[in-house]
């Protein structure tokens, strides 16, 4: 996961409003930084202190509008299913794949596990149509599955309505707000390099790699990054600790005074809030008609257990 700076730095928007595809957290103020820093140890760590902030009000409510809703009973139907032996859960995923796309997929997931590399050179062929309970349910609730073409290969897919807030600005919006806060982004920056966390830049969507960062210090020589993702190597503030934790908590209180000092926070969520609202101008018909036909597919799901 990445981090955004002006959008999610100083506002609590959706991760749809700057038009990324990735899970954002913000970085944090400096109240925030003291209490659970970046949170990036609340998933690198497995601790009962990190179990209890995942759960901490405080917590839950900075990351609330990036997570979206959630409802538990999600949680408590995973611990049921886990709880099943290997032999219903396979019985269970053929009825609902149908043979064919559970065979396939098994046979996949049966060669990743033996082999990664073998079978990531592995030809496996176009996965079968859908089938079974799955495709029933397509047809009561969709109409039945989508289907495109590549290369002379068919393709299927879910045919989920896509709602017209997904691109919100089409990630331009932090084009725009950055030009209004260019002197502001130059000061935290310099204020950053000069606390001794080395040169950082945002990209064009106004993302800081806080966490891929962070990686390096809670597992080196972890994962690999392509070209495009630059990553500041840990510099000489990472000298100072032994522990990542402890490193995370003085960074993200750094980061948040920097934010606070270069003005970055002053005025910038009322300025993202209009040029976000601005975007749906003219738009009402788009999302009425989504709003349609969401409600066509909630009547037809609705009839469909209705029947069963």
């Amino acid at each position: 996961m990445r981090r955004i700076a002006i959008p999610l730095l100083v506002c609590t928007l959706a991760l749809t409003a700057c038009g990324g595809d990735e899970d954002p957290e913000v970085i944090p103020t400096v109240e925030q930084a003291e209490k659970f820093a970046f949170a990036a140890w609340l998933f690198y760590t497995d601790t009962p202190e990190a179990a209890e902030m995942r759960d901490d009000p405080d917590y839950l409510l900075s990351v609330a509008d990036d997570n979206g809703w959630f409802d538990p009973a999600e949680e408590d139907a995973y611990e049921v299913w886990s709880a099943q032996d290997p032999e219903y859960q396979d019985a269970w995923m053929e009825a609902f794949k149908g043979t064919d796309r559970f065979d396939y997929d098994r046979e996949m997931r049966d060669a990743y596990e033996e082999d990664f590399d073998a079978a990531s050179e592995r030809d496996f062929g176009p996965q079968p149509p859908f089938g079974g309970c799955e495709l029933e349910t397509l047809d009561a609730v969709y109409g039945g599955p989508g289907k495109s073409e590549s290369d002379g290969e068919e393709f299927w897919y879910r045919p989920l309505p896509e709602t017209p807030l997904t691109w919100v600005g089409e990630g331009k919006l932090y084009d725009e707000l950055s030009v209004r806060y260019v002197d502001e982004e130059s000061d935290f920056l310099f204020c950053v390099e000069e606390r001794g966390y080395g040169q950082w830049e945002f990209d064009d969507l106004g993302w800081l790699p806080t966490e891929l960062h962070l990686e390096q210090f809670y597992y080196p020589g972890g994962n690999e990054y392509g070209d495009d993702v630059v990553i500041p190597p840990l510099a000489e503030a990472a000298e100072e600790f032994d522990d990542p934790l402890e490193y995370e908590f003085a960074m993200a209180l750094d980061f948040a005074e920097c934010a606070e000092d270069s003005g970055l926070r002053e005025g910038t969520e009322e300025a993202w809030a209009k040029l976000y609202i601005e975007q749906f101008s003219g738009r009402e018909a788009e999302v009425f008609a989504w709003e349609e036909g969401i409600r066509d597919d909630l009547a037809n799901a609705q009839d469909y257990l209705a029947g069963a």
